[in-house]
């Protein structure tokens, strides 16, 4: 192109930019006009469609003022959902058209009176907390320098959010505050957040961190295996050959040494469910008891190389001690009997594979189970440490449940939602309170099962779609990893009983969780 063309295509773009920002600024006043009439109708339709409106007619010269309307309307939205007590509570759909609007903002001048308001501690942590989010879109030095310092917020959700948006970076900056939140005494959905925005910056900086944390009290279960997992990504150190524990390998690393392969500092439960990998250490399993669960069924028990057999299981007492003989025997001949019987319909195969399971959970593991059809059915009301005692109890729950009713996922997973570790050991089921919180608690399970062989029909949410909404609502929070399995071949008697996989694959994507399919 000549230089003649390009002083033409200038000349012409300098006299149309009135034009531009005239229309901007016309589109922006016909927006905010129609916000000003809907953005606060209790019709959330209308409320919507006003706030979608004026996110998308942001132009440069409205940053600013973008930035007060959106926030206000944050935090109207968290008050209207009865205070926004807790995620199920919530309707995002309004705040997600405010966080994108957001998200766009370039002006330098709008920067500040984003970080300025998410900045109020006085503000609702909630409101705070979709501001941050909104940061993740952001790459400017005064939004990364402000999530760096958010890290070490005394709120812990807030610690969350600030984390998911520098890991949406890819902001290195955050990586010495990330490491340092693995070594506090703080719930472990901060330490899960802080490991995945570690996990993608994939950052050697990381590696001493890490192996540190291994060492350090309340690294366990899910926190050691995302440890553990990054530290094999970053290091390109295959798992577990004999040569050295972590520290012993980092040390003769920064030595220069031959270092070999590293141990994994102890191995994490070899347990599987399904061929999904148990590694937590606080775990529900939900289970499909809908009448379709009596449809025809075939038993194919997966072969395991001889490397991959499991070890001798330890029965213990709540104190580690070997558990009584006549308790072991009793399992044993359960877990035999079950073993060894004809499996003829889906329910059959489905309590083989939870039986085995719980037999094979380490002792130092803290489970329940939720059954489910058309209601809901706890088997216990918190959770219990894997003993002799308990698992003998639980396989013989397991054996009695009888096929019946509907399919009413949803309830099941906000039962589960429901439990949590109040610390010290003491596995107890939160209460809801007056507000409908359930969110708020440290700690808790940080890993579901869940097994279907139907579409969600029943329930609080009985469609499929919303389920999936209101559970990566929930996750943004709460980080339970919810694995899901989808079961029951084609039965030609019953072609409408049939598992929904698309459904359950996304759930589990949702919240990081393993999708398995044994329905074909």
């Amino acid at each position: 192109m000549s230089k003649s063309v390009k002083f033409i295509i200038a000349g012409v773009l300098f006299l149309l930019m009135p034009m531009f920002a005239s229309a901007g600024k016309d589109s922006w006043n016909f927006a905010k006009e129609e916000f000003t009439k809907n953005g606060k109708n209790n019709d959330k339709a209308k409320r919507l469609k006003a706030t979608t409106a004026l996110a998308e007619a942001i132009y440069p010269d409205a940053e600013v003022e973008a930035v007060r309307l959106l926030a206000e309307q944050i935090k109207s939205e968290v008050e209207r959902s009865k205070g926004g007590s807790a995620e199920e509570r919530v309707d995002v759909d309004t705040i997600n058209a405010c966080v994108q609007g957001l998200r766009g903002l370039t002006a330098e001048k709008s920067i500040k009176p984003l970080v300025d308001n998410a900045g109020k501690s006085g503000s609702p942590w909630r409101q705070r907390f979709y501001l941050i989010q909104a940061m993740g879109g952001i790459n400017k030095p005064e939004t990364i320098s402000f999530l760096v310092a958010t890290v070490d917020d005394k709120t812990e959700k807030l610690r969350i959010a600030a984390v998911d948006a520098l890991a949406e970076l890819g902001a290195k900056e955050g990586i010495a505050a990330a490491c340092a939140l693995l070594n506090e005494d703080i719930g472990w959905e901060v330490k899960i957040a802080a490991l995945e925005y570690l996990k993608k910056v994939k950052a050697e900086e990381s590696i001493e961190p890490l192996i540190k944390a291994l060492g350090g009290k309340n690294i366990e279960g899910r926190v050691k295996a995302d440890i553990l997992g990054i530290l094999r990504d970053v290091t390109g150190v295959n798992r577990g050959q004999l040569a050295s524990s972590w520290a012993e390998w980092w040390e003769k690393k920064k030595k220069g040494e031959d270092v070999g392969n590293a141990t994994d500092d102890g191995k994490t439960v070899s347990v599987s469910y399904y061929g999904i990998e148990v590694v937590s250490s606080r775990i529900i399993f939900i289970l499909d008891i809908s009448g379709s669960m009596t449809g025809a069924a075939t038993w194919k028990e997966e072969e395991k190389k001889p490397e991959e057999k499991q070890p001798k299981v330890i029965f213990t007492d709540a104190k580690g001690k070997p558990a009584p003989q006549d308790v072991v025997d009793a399992i044993d001949y359960k877990k035999k009997e079950v073993d060894t019987r004809p499996v003829k319909i889906r329910m059959d195969a489905a309590k083989r594979e939870l039986i085995n399971t719980i037999y094979n959970l380490d002792p130092n593991v803290w489970f329940t189970m939720i059954f489910y059809s058309s209601g809901v059915m706890l088997w216990k009301d918190s959770m219990v440490q894997a003993t002799a005692e308990n698992k003998k109890a639980a396989i013989e729950a397991i054996d009695k449940q009888q096929p019946m009713g509907g399919t009413n996922t949803y309830d099941s997973l906000e039962t589960a939602y429901k439990f949590a570790d109040s610390g010290g050991g003491d596995k107890k089921m939160i209460q809801i309170d007056k507000k409908g919180n359930y969110a708020e608690q440290k700690g808790g399970i940080d890993t579901i099962f869940l097994v279907s062989d139907g579409i969600p029909n029943q329930g609080k949410i009985p469609v499929a779609v919303d389920i999936i909404k209101q559970t990566g609502k929930i996750h943004k929070i709460r980080r339970i990893k919810i694995n899901t399995v989808a079961i029951g071949q084609p039965d030609p008697a019953h072609p409408e009983w049939k598992p929904d996989p698309d459904f359950l694959s996304k759930l589990a994507e949702t919240t990081g969780g393993v999708f398995v399919d044994k329905s074909r």
